[in-house]
Order: structure tokens, then C-alpha cells, then sequence
């Protein structure tokens, strides 16, 4: 069982290498991140529909190589690491990019005898994906023509390794060489803050802070703890372990008043909480966990509403930074209300709007009652 009262060892990275990664994944799966679908799809769009189906390959499976990740030489740029991978035998990508050499995963050995054989077995199928459900502790939905392109691409390594490189040099040029320029003063500023936060607040409550309300034992039961700012993944964090008793995590480096989406005048942070404010179950489910966290399974007894019902409005707040993600080695996971970001949203709108409180009805609203 991990030692709850244990803090880990604070580390740092950074560079725009990790926001490289982070948004081809989150532009391959824009849900999950609050993206406007269009306009992800407009992005990929924009890629020969043979990148696409590499991309989206890896992108599905892997998510981001943060165990490869972390082993580049600073300055981490995006133009390093393609650098890296250009440097490297075709073959030698895949795995590079997909196993992490300090830490075996229970899938490697099937996907290193299909890469020395070129084909697989469906017994090897099957494993692993009884190991892909249950990796992490976290179940994964893995569609059939996902998992065959992926031991498509381990049969055939040599093959996909040049197609995946040649793939993120076009989503470079394509894409990310002005995000890059977009957004590096951005993850400058969010390392300089999370330095200084550490300076004045526990292992736990920096992680808290980051995570934009996250408390999870097992990643702070490990030894050592990695922080990446990545404009990327906010809100959320992307995070993997570095080693059997460290773990890597990006967490949310955009700015408040910024968007994903270039041009966008209106904040992310605004108007991903106003959608998930709008909705009736939502603000039904907030005013449940006001008082205590609740587990899932409690939400939907008192609001007599499906556990996938309430798994699906939690993760909407949960992109709007509204709701806190606990999670216990000794439970299920419970989630409770963020107030201070409820307040936050309001605070945002005024701004946005450019409403201004006359400072008589700013002392009237903030006087104590008797």
C-alpha cells in the first residue's frame, strides 16, 4: 500500500517539446480538453490523410512519450526532439517512444516478439488488451481498427517509424512552429510561478495547486515527483512514470484569460465554465458535493441518475476546474466543489463583460450581516 504521508522529491523540466506532443494528442482527442471540435478537426485537416492515420495511431495508444520525453537534452525544443528522432534508426522510434527502459511494462514482451516476428497471435492480442484496460488502474476504451493499426505498426516497425517521423516533421511545419512561438513566454512564466509556489507550500498542496484540484495518493506516494508546465493540457494533466518509484507530470501552464484556439477573444477558463454551468444536472450535481466530497456512486443514488450519466457531468466540471478529483489507495475516487473557482467564473464574466460595480454596492454586498 503507498505511504500517505510521504511527500515526494520536487523536480522540474521544460521546453516546448512537451507541448508538442501535448497538443497532437489533445488535438487528436479535443473532447477531453475542452477544444471546439471543428476547429481540432479543421487542424488535422490540414495533414495528408497518411500523417493522419499515423498520427492518430500513435495518438490513441500512447498518448505522450514522457519517459522519452524526459531523457532529451535541454533546451527541450520541438526542433530537438525531431532532431533526436532523426538521428535515430527508423525501427528504433517506436519502441523509443513507447517503452520506458527503466520501468517494464507487461505488454512489452509481447510487442517485442511481434516486432521480431512481423505478425502477431490473437492470443497476444487478447493480452494485451486485458493489459491496456488495466493500465494505470484506469480502464481504457481501445477501439477494434485502433488496436489493429497499433500491432500493425509493431509488426511493421521500420515502416511506421519512418512514416512517424516524416509525420511530425509535416505536424511541425503545418502547425506547431508558430504555436511553438505562441506560447513559450507562457510556459516560461507558468515554471517561474510554480518555482515560487514551491518555495512557500507543501509537496501536496503545490501538486493541488497545479493540478487545479487534484489530490491523488499514488502519484504523491512516489519518491520523486517531476513537474512540465504544458499550455496544452489545461486544465487537466497528462502524467507517467519516469521510473518504478517516480512520475512525471504536465500540468496546466495556459493563462486564464487565454484560448486554444489563436484569436479567440473569449477566455477558455470562462467559457468552459459557462457551458458546464448551463446545465441543469451539472449544477444539480454541484450543489450535492457543496458540502462533503461524494464518490460517483453517491452522486447518482441521491440524484437517482446512471453512474455513466454522472461519470459524463463530471468530467465536463471537471475540464471547467469546477469540481476537486480526490483519489485514495483505499477507495474510489470522490469528487468535491471547487467554490472558490465557482466565484472565480463570476469574477471572469464581470471582467469579461466589463462590468463594473459601483463602489457603494461593492461596500452594500460585502458588509457583514448581524
Amino acid at each position: 500500500m503507498p505511504d500517505e504521508k510521504r511527500s515526494p522529491l520536487i523536480a522540474w523540466d521544460h521546453g516546448t517539446a512537451w507541448d508538442f506532443f501535448a497538443s497532437l494528442f489533445v488535438i487528436f482527442t479535443p473532447g477531453d480538453y475542452g477544444l471546439r471540435a471543428s476547429w481540432a478537426a479543421g487542424v488535422r485537416s490540414r495533414l495528408s490523410s497518411g500523417v493522419r492515420d499515423t498520427l492518430g495511431t500513435l495518438m490513441h495508444l500512447e498518448v505522450v512519450p514522457v519517459a522519452w520525453l524526459h531523457t532529451l537534452e535541454e533546451p527541450k525544443t520541438a526542433r530537438m526532439a525531431l532532431e533526436a528522432l532523426e538521428a535515430m534508426a527508423p525501427e528504433g522510434i517506436l519502441p523509443a517512444l513507447a517503452m520506458n527502459p527503466r520501468k517494464s511494462e507487461p505488454s512489452d514482451p509481447f510487442f517485442r516478439e511481434i516486432a521480431a516476428r512481423g505478425s502477431w497471435t490473437q492470443e497476444e492480442r487478447v493480452k494485451i488488451e486485458e493489459n491496456l484496460r488495466t493500465c494505470g488502474g484506469d480502464p481504457r476504451k481501445v477501439a477494434a481498427e485502433e488496436m489493429d493499426a497499433w500491432l500493425a505498426a509493431w509488426a511493421n516497425p521500420r515502416e511506421f517509424g519512418l512514416s512517424l517521423r516524416a509525420g511530425l516533421r509535416e505536424f511541425y511545419e503545418v502547425f506547431y512552429r508558430d504555436e511553438e512561438r505562441r506560447i513559450a513566454a507562457d510556459l516560461d512564466r507558468a515554471r517561474a510561478r510554480a518555482i515560487s509556489l514551491a518555495d512557500r507550500l507543501s509537496p501536496r498542496e503545490l501538486f493541488e495547486e497545479l493540478s487545479q484540484g487534484i489530490r491523488d495518493e499514488k502519484i504523491l506516494s512516489k519518491r520523486a515527483l517531476t513537474l512540465v508546465p504544458c499550455y496544452w493540457c489545461s486544465p487537466r494533466i497528462i502524467f507517467g512514470d519516469i521510473a518504478d518509484d517516480e512520475v512525471l507530470v504536465m500540468f496546466g501552464a495556459r493563462p486564464a484569460d487565454a484560448s486554444l484556439i489563436p484569436g479567440d477573444t473569449v477566455p477558455a477558463r470562462l467559457l468552459l465554465a459557462l457551458e458546464a454551468l448551463s446545465d441543469p444536472t451539472r449544477l444539480s450535481i454541484l450543489r450535492a458535493i457543496i458540502a462533503e466530497p461524494l464518490t460517483q456512486a453517491d452522486i447518482a443514488r441521491r440524484l437517482r441518475l446512471r453512474p455513466p450519466t454522472i461519470s459524463h457531468h463530471l468530467q465536463s466540471l471537471r475540464i471547467a476546474g469546477l469540481v476537486m478529483h480526490i483519489e485514495s489507495a483505499r477507495g474510489p475516487t470522490s469528487y468535491g466543489a471547487r467554490t472558490q473557482q465557482i466565484d472565480q467564473a463570476c469574477e471572469d464574466l464581470r471582467v469579461f463583460l466589463d462590468i463594473r460595480i459601483p463602489e457603494s454596492t461593492r461596500a452594500l454586498t460585502t458588509a457583514p450581516t448581524s
